[in-house]
């Protein structure tokens, strides 16, 4: 069970705490590969990266990492896997009202 040695997933690294796996998402105004030395001081047991921004940065650190090849991508399936699908537990009702409206 991979989940039993994480303890959560993060992509901020300020939340990060001890097993926690960190996501470096580059975004518009930050890179979460900008901030590798302080998840990894925070206590982060895994890394999870873009493949191709990782290879730039060359970041050494004793904590496993899962290297990505579009990690944007795979974001929404990881974070979808670990805390589950929310909309399969939804129960959803349509409402209409009078004349079509």
């Amino acid at each position: 069970d991979p989940q039993a040695a994480l303890a959560d997933l993060r992509d901020d690294s300020r939340q990060v705490r001890p097993g926690s796996a960190f996501i470096a998402v580059p975004g518009l105004a930050n890179d979460g590969h900008d901030f590798l030395p302080q998840a990894t001081a925070a206590g982060a047991a895994l890394l999870i990266v873009d493949r191709a921004i990782f290879a730039g940065i060359g970041h050494a650190s004793p904590v496993p990492r899962l290297e990505l090849d579009d990690i944007a991508r795979f974001v929404p399936e990881l974070a979808a896997t670990w805390y589950g699908w929310p909309g399969d537990r939804l129960r959803l009702a349509g409402i209409t009202g009078t004349n079509g409206k």
